[in-house]
């Protein structure tokens, strides 16, 4: 039997998940990582997109935005701004999101718009990690 640690994912408006996993690969703001039982402490910023944990030997893979993960003894706490289970996640719609937030971007002026345009680029980000999480590979 593969060793376990608690995990645990988090938004403001519920807990998406709390179980017993293998590993937990994230999206960290210097670069995608592993965790793996007996991972040394870490506190690291998260961004936009897939996060997958592995339960009983099966991956799931879950669309979140920014956020912060702890690793730690007990093992491992996500806080983010939003998450979808990839089961959740609807295609179509995450690619029209995915069209809107394209289309806006080439429209928008990077000087005037600067606001609009930060938002409209993390708009797509969003849509991208969802259309990746819901996929089935």
């Amino acid at each position: 039997m593969a060793e376990k640690f608690n995990f645990e994912l988090v938004t403001p408006e519920r807990r998406l998940v709390q179980a017993e996993v293998e590993s937990v690969t994230a999206p960290g703001e210097l670069g995608e990582f592993g965790v793996l039982p007996g991972h040394r402490p870490l506190l690291t910023l998260l961004k936009t997109g897939v996060l997958t944990f592995v339960q009983n030997g099966a991956a799931e893979r879950v669309a979140i935005s920014g956020g912060y993960a702890e690793v730690s003894e007990e093992g491992v706490r996500v806080l983010v701004e939003s998450a979808e289970l990839s089961g959740e996640i609807v295609t179509a719609e995450a690619e029209e999101t995915l069209a809107r937030a394209e289309a806006d971007i080439k429209k928008l002026d990077p000087i005037e718009q600067a606001e609009a345009l930060a938002q409209a680029q993390a708009a797509r980000d969003l849509a991208q990690a969802r259309i990746l999480a819901a996929r089935k590979t």
